[in-house]
């Protein structure tokens, strides 16, 4: 690959995860399912009762993680 070429496909990588940023960036309130929670909590191992007790990083990571996976 030579550098034209790989500087197109880094170019193209940072344009996709623009793109996915603003798509998370625009996820609302009321597009989060009972699925999605459920989710979170098969991630962390801890229904949301308990998520008072979960480190808030691991928590975060855990809704990252499922926002992530959701279709555009």
């Amino acid at each position: 690959m030579n550098t034209k070429d790989l500087a197109s496909v880094l170019a193209a990588c940072n344009e996709a995860a623009t793109v996915e940023r603003e798509r998370l960036a625009s996820i609302t309130a009321d597009e989060i399912t009972e699925s999605d929670i459920e989710a979170v909590e098969d991630e962390i191992g801890m229904g949301r009762g308990s998520w008072d007790m979960v480190d808030h990083r691991e928590l975060i990571l855990a809704c990252v993680k499922v926002a992530c996976g959701k279709s555009a």
